[in-house]
């Protein structure tokens, strides 16, 4: 092997090494949303029960979060504007955002006057991406029946 195809395979090498390095950092550098949810019983005449929902960003990029919603028995959807005018909530590295949801919450009206209630609960970015409650069909069921 020459000195030219030495240098070569060297610049080969390092390209690989950067290429693999940019793609890992890159695939870390995003936001990872990780959704909770629990139910808590009422423990005072002044309390009531109700579902905790938590959505927090583990990951190391900021979202912005536009809606708080669920799906219905009629199989529509329905949400909840977030952030101050309805502007979306920005959740940084690290933050969360927590909202309760109490029986009473669990029916929606429509335009047209019909009633129905929710089937399960989720978060919707900027983007349109949903990021659904975990249990939440289980902790809504829970809610009705307490």
């Amino acid at each position: 092997m020459t000195f030219s195809d030495l240098l070569a395979l060297f610049a080969l090498l390092v390209s690989v090494i950067s290429l693999i390095i940019s793609w890992h950092f890159g695939f870390r550098d995003k936001a990872k949303l990780k959704t909770y949810a629990e139910f808590y019983p009422s423990h005072t005449d002044h309390d009531r029960d109700r579902i905790e929902i938590k959505i927090a960003n583990h990951g190391r990029r900021a979202t912005i979060m536009a809606l708080f919603g669920g799906d219905l028995e009629n199989g529509t959807s329905s949400g909840t504007y977030l952030g101050e005018k309805g502007e979306g909530l920005r959740l940084g590295e690290h933050e969360k955002y927590e909202t309760i949801v109490y029986a009473d919450d669990l029916m929606v009206t429509d335009l047209e006057g019909n009633v129905a209630t929710f089937t399960n609960f989720w978060f919707e970015d900027t983007l349109g991406q949903r990021y659904r409650i975990k249990n939440s069909e289980k902790l809504i069921a829970k809610l009705k029946t307490w």
